[in-house]
């Protein structure tokens, strides 16, 4: 849902027919977005690592053996994916991925902010 925001925001900042003052209002607000949803991100990740560990434990305590944490990861690591594009994108960690992701969208926001407080003309109007 972040990315739909987003995605209205840069519409604004970037069309033709916003002022200045606009685009620098939208680009400021996509830019708290993106550290909001990297925020929101990292503490469902924090909770996600928890759980998985908090099960690990009492799996291997209840039944002698656990389906979560780390013994899972590491079978989930070993297992590759018979086509090309899933082997090369499951190397990497999904996590790190989205927050790099949602990085590029703060620094486009940061960009467009930066040319519409300093070079509005590059922007058009």
């Amino acid at each position: 849902m972040s990315r739909t925001g987003q995605a209205f925001l840069f519409t604004i900042a970037l069309g033709n027919d916003s002022s200045r003052t606009a685009r620098i209002i939208f680009c400021v607000l996509a830019i708290v977005m993106t550290v909001l949803s990297m925020h929101l991100m990292s503490r469902h990740r924090q909770a996600e690592w928890t759980d998985a560990h908090w099960l690990e434990e009492y799996e291997t305590l209840r039944f002698g053996t656990s389906w979560h944490g780390r013994a899972w990861a590491a079978k989930r690591n070993q297992e590759r994916s018979p086509d090309w594009p899933s082997r090369f994108l499951s190397r990497c960690r999904g996590f790190k991925v989205w927050i790099g992701g949602l990085a590029i969208f703060g620094l486009a926001a940061l960009t467009v902010l930066i040319l519409a407080i300093f070079w509005p003309t590059v922007l058009g109007k």
